[in-house]
């Protein structure tokens, strides 16, 4: 019934705009993928020759899509939910395959993002989406390719340092009087290439208290020395937002701010044995504000914390005729100071930055783990196989092994299975975290799982694709629940979890398949299924159970005339769970919605223009509680490259 309503309200919508697009056709321009080097593994391969299915996705791909932030674009990909609070990248957590957003991992450059305060913060990124060159997405277990942390899967940013100098310029303005801008280039000094990026953006948000401001500033550089080199990145963020209900319903006038900086060196030295060291440190600083206004007698101070992670890598890889061997260790750091996370200090600590924020409480944590990874391919058949062994603080020591095969059984055909197994550690918010809803759980394992995929890939030049199966047994989960009638939520391990799932994603160049002059680019249609068994408790689950159960989406991409274009995202959702309603304490199913975007833009060498609306049908729905997306939202915007 709620299908049939929503179609009716949508059907004059998508008949003119798709009518109006459709009537015109010019030449188009199309990106193979074959040749890029992915490194979704410890061993970077090209991506024509990756044992699992790989999605990657080219930000050149997505200018003429409806999709402005990097949330929106990772929604629309098989596999991913993103539950956000809030519009435009304000806050979003990232779950793959049914997977908490705590079990997947954040990467830039192939450095580690993720926050050990809390996942929330993993998207604190110092780069916008279309300042970054491509974005690889690993769906299913990535423990013994990254370690801990991507049991679920992993996204790495990867930002292009190219030879040509360039300045680009970009302005947007929207509804809700969005404003943003930002300007990056490439620059070259003698044989050293350096790529350098800043954006603010700021919003007086769609209902009460979901304004935003945001900065950010960005550099990584690329220093070649004889045949090596050695790569630098620097970025900082400051993001404020009012965060309406984000936490609990009860309170709906809250506050966040977020600011981090961190930095990274890598290199890369050798020729048959290949050395990659790698050395990195990362600040989050977070005030979190339960009341921005006015407060009750009982509300004394705000919640401020302050992580550092300081992390050192090195990995040594070598070919042979019996194939490509990678071995490392890495030791990675995490420490917090907050006055309600960790123990007791004796002193307080002033919260740096922060006018009347003291830390009165700390933690820390030593993670070190060391790996083996093997590639081999004969014949038909290629192989990899991994073993990690992880050592935590207060955790003790895990052995993670993992295999893929896959076999090529025609022509741009390859079917393979994969098991590996994985961990996810508690963050300090899960352990620690009391509040006037919410009691964290000093004494939570950590979550291992054992992922198993099996499924067939296909590609050519007009037809690509695949087709994935995936089970996941889970141990030791960890998830915020509550008995029934209760009121405070608290953190607990679940004994087990299991999830099934079904992933298929088709793409058609028509260009390539009828001729380059014909104006439709691209059709991509995708459809994932996911079902849990519920754990045989009371619990109300926050998060876990909560999943997204059916996601189909479809994307067109084509020329109007000329220099004109048009992209369309359609994407129907339906969540599994409920959420409690803030008014009669009564637990509320998540309905299913649809979701239609459109963008049109106009490009004529260096000057680019478009407009672009997003929620077309003006939807109301929900992704997390009772946090109430925006609707129908129009935006234009205009870019300026220069070579």
């Amino acid at each position: 019934m709620f299908l049939l309503i929503m179609k009716k309200r949508i059907s004059f919508l998508c008949w003119l705009f798709f009518g109006l697009s459709f009537s015109l056709s010019a030449q188009i321009d199309t990106i193979r993928l074959d040749d890029v080097e992915i490194s979704a593994t410890r061993t970077p391969v090209v991506y024509s020759a990756s044992i699992r299915p790989v999605q990657v996705i080219k930000v050149l791909q997505i200018r003429d899509l409806p999709v402005s932030d990097l949330p929106q674009l990772l929604s629309q990909m098989p596999g991913f939910d993103l539950r956000q609070r809030g519009a435009y990248d304000v806050q979003a957590d990232v779950s793959i395959r049914g997977g908490s957003f705590e079990q997947t991992l954040i990467l830039l450059n192939g450095i580690r993002m993720n926050d050990p305060q809390t996942g929330h913060h993993n998207l604190n990124l110092p780069i916008d989406l279309d300042q970054a060159d491509r974005i690889e997405m690993l769906n299913g277990s990535g423990a013994r390719i990254y370690g801990t942390n991507a049991s679920a899967g992993a996204v790495n940013l990867i930002t292009n340092v190219n030879n040509e100098n360039s300045l680009r310029i970009q302005l947007m303005a929207g509804d809700f009087s969005l404003f943003a801008g930002s300007i990056s280039g490439n620059l070259r000094t003698g044989k050293a290439r350096h790529f350098i990026s800043a954006s603010a953006k700021t919003c007086s948000g769609y209902i009460g208290n979901t304004d935003f401001y945001e900065t950010k500033a960005f550099y990584h550089g690329v220093y070649p020395i004889h045949n090596n080199q050695i790569e630098l990145q620097a970025g900082m963020m400051d993001k404020g937002f009012g965060a309406n209900s984000f936490y609990s319903a009860k309170y709906p006038d809250q506050y966040e701010q977020t600011r981090s900086e961190f930095v990274s060196v890598k290199g890369r030295f050798g020729d048959k044995w290949q050395w990659h060291p790698a050395i990195y440190w990362k600040r989050q600083h977070d005030r979190f504000e339960l009341f921005r206004d006015e407060a009750p007698a009982w509300y004394t101070s705000h919640n401020y914390h302050m992580t550092d992670v300081a992390g050192a890598e090195l990995s040594v890889s070598t070919n042979t005729r019996l194939g490509k061997t990678s071995i490392g260790a890495d030791f990675r750091y995490e420490h917090i100071y907050s006055n309600v996370l960790g123990e007791s200090l004796k002193d307080t600590i002033v919260a740096p930055g922060e006018d009347k924020g003291f830390f009165l409480r700390a933690a820390d944590r030593s993670l070190i783990s060391a790996f083996i990874d093997h590639q081999y391919s004969i014949g038909r058949f290629s192989f990899g196989a991994g073993l990690l062994m992880h050592y935590a603080d207060g955790f003790g020591t895990g052995w993670y092994p993992g295999l893929d095969v896959s076999m090529l059984v025609a022509k741009n055909t390859r079917v393979y299975v994969s098991g590996n197994r994985s961990l996810r550690l508690p963050t300090y918010t899960d352990l620690y975290y009391k509040g006037p809803s919410n009691k964290g759980n000093p004494n939570l394992l950590p979550e291992e799982t054992w992922d198993i995929e099996s499924g067939l890939r296909y590609e050519n030049k007009a037809f690509s694709g695949y087709a994935a199966v995936f089970y996941r047994y889970g141990n030791h989960i960890i998830d915020w629940v509550k008995q029934p009638g209760e009121t405070v939520w608290h953190t607990e391990n679940m004994t087990k979890l299991n999830t099934t799932g079904l992933e298929i994603q088709w793409k058609c160049n028509l260009p390539a398949l009828i001729n380059k002059k014909f104006f439709l680019r691209n059709i991509v249609l995708s459809y994932q299924w996911i079902g849990m068994n519920k754990p045989t408790t009371d619990y109300i689950s926050y998060y876990v159970m909560d999943y997204l159960k059916h996601k189909a989406m479809l994307t067109i991409n084509h020329r109007i005339w000329k220099n004109i274009s048009a992209g369309w995202v359609l994407g129907v959702y339906d969540r599994a769970g409920s959420y409690t309603d803030a008014s009669t304490a009564q637990e509320i199913a998540y309905k299913p919605y649809i979701l239609i975007h459109g963008k049109i833009s106009w490009n004529a060498g260096p000057v680019g223009f478009y407009m672009s609306l997003n929620n077309i049908a003006n939807t109301r729905y929900r992704d997390f509680s009772s946090v109430e997306m925006p609707g129908r939202w129009f935006m234009c915007g205009l870019q300026i490259e220069i070579k």
